[in-house]
């Protein structure tokens, strides 16, 4: 098989987190996963391995790109 088939090149996202009690009762969190949006690596997928039907591997990488999550804790 060859090498293009079983290595992809190195690859880092930046990721943010952080949270604000705003009061006692309320704590805001907002996550920004791929903040710079960097697009997965591609790699060939070869005709004859089923399970690797896909133009990434997203078991290893987000294939889906930035994600913003935004939550709160209310105490009452």
């Amino acid at each position: 098989m060859p090498a293009e088939y079983k290595y992809l090149p190195a690859y880092d996202v930046f990721d943010l987190s952080g949270s604000v009690t705003v009061s006692r009762a309320l704590t805001l969190r907002l996550v920004v996963n791929n903040v710079l949006n960097r697009a997965a690596p591609v790699r060939p997928s070869p005709p004859l391995e089923a399970a690797e039907r896909v133009n990434t591997s997203p078991s290893v990488y987000d294939a889906l790109g930035r994600s913003i999550n935004i939550g709160a804790t209310v105490d009452f």
